[in-house]
């Protein structure tokens, strides 16, 4: 998975720019502060162990960018990868892996509380506005928080690492990469109830306009395992349909357009497939060129396209903007490894 390619840098690296003076953060522009329901938030992960995750804040009516919002309205680092947010209920949470927890912010992303006690927290997934779930990459589990307390008060069981949840027909349906399966749980009793068998290292799930699940399995290349992508039913967990990709390729990313009727993904470029189709896209909508491109999420407002290219994973990453045909609309610098997108 490309979310964890850096963390085998080299020391040398790592500790050459844990000793990197921070730059000032940058002042906002009078589009940063107007309400957010106009914002895209880039979500960098920085580089492992030294700390320097960033939430960036970008808006798309002026094109401002504050590279490092969090730290401007809390005068505080937000802590070491960050690896995904979520806004529910009038209030984000942000999912930093390897600092343990998820930090609780109000709207206009000020820290108003913390979830602990977690081991390596990947994604966050509410059921209700009392319970929600949190994958981890360590824990053999589904950790379950109460949002009221902000505490998480018991477990699920899951054999390995788990990942990216959806929520459909009452049941959450949860990627476990490195079991072959996903897992079904009763989002009522908080039970496993069923298991999928997806193949390998299945890190990206969504769920369509008439809420089929589709997983994207990434393979094993040294184990000569190919790529899948598969469409399974919500309401009996079986498999609708199920298409092959080549040895070489390195799907991920997985998104949906407005009307989820759309997939977008990336292998090297961005390629684009109705959840209709019969077959597998074979020209890219967006080419790589050279770049390599880290993050994938579509903006359901417009269906602009957000692209991060994270360069040498130690530069900040280049985004890149453009419309639903494939046109390059704006280029902007986020944080160090944007691996993904938060829209409002």
């Amino acid at each position: 998975m490309k979310g964890l390619k850096y963390i085998f840098i080299i020391v040398v690296l790592i500790t050459a720019w844990a000793c990197v003076k921070d730059e000032p953060v940058p002042i906002p522009t009078h589009g940063i502060g107007s309400p957010l329901s106009r914002k895209v938030f880039v979500i960098n992960e920085g580089n492992y162990s030294v700390g320097n995750a960033a939430l960036s804040l970008y808006s798309p009516n002026d094109q401002s960018v504050v590279e490092d919002y969090y730290r401007y309205q809390n005068n505080a680092g937000l802590g070491d990868v960050f690896q995904s947010m979520y806004a529910f209920a009038g209030k984000y949470y942000l999912v930093v892996n390897n600092s343990n927890k998820i930090v609780v912010c109000d709207t206009a992303i000020k820290k108003i509380g913390q979830i602990s006690n977690l081991l390596s927290p990947r994604y966050f997934l509410p059921i209700n506005e009392n319970k929600a779930y949190v994958s981890d990459l360590y824990a053999n589990q589904i950790h379950v928080i109460d949002l009221k307390n902000q505490i998480k008060i018991s477990s699920i069981s899951c054999k390995g690492w788990t990942e990216q949840m959806v929520y459909a027909n009452g049941k959450v349906f949860v990627c476990g990469p490195n079991s072959q399966y996903v897992w079904v749980i009763d989002a009522v009793s908080d039970k496993k109830m069923d298991s999928i068998q997806v193949g390998t290292n299945a890190y990206n799930m969504v769920c369509d306009h008439l809420e089929n699940i589709w997983i994207l399995a990434a393979g094993d290349k040294t184990k000569s395992i190919a790529p899948q992508l598969m469409q399974v039913s919500s309401s009996n967990q079986r498999i609708i349909k199920q298409f092959s990709l080549g040895m070489n390729d390195e799907p991920s990313h997985l998104n949906l357009n407005q009307s989820k009727d759309s997939l977008y993904f990336l292998n090297k470029g961005v390629y684009v497939m109705a959840t209709n189709a019969t077959g597998l896209p074979t020209v890219p909508l967006i080419a790589a060129d050279n770049r390599n491109f880290y993050g994938l999420g579509i903006r359901a407002a417009d269906n602009t396209i957000y692209l991060s290219d994270a360069l040498d994973y130690v530069q900040k990453s280049n985004i890149y903007v453009y419309d639903a045909k494939g046109r390059q609309l704006n280029r902007f610098k986020a944080g160090i490894n944007a691996n993904g997108f938060y829209f409002e």
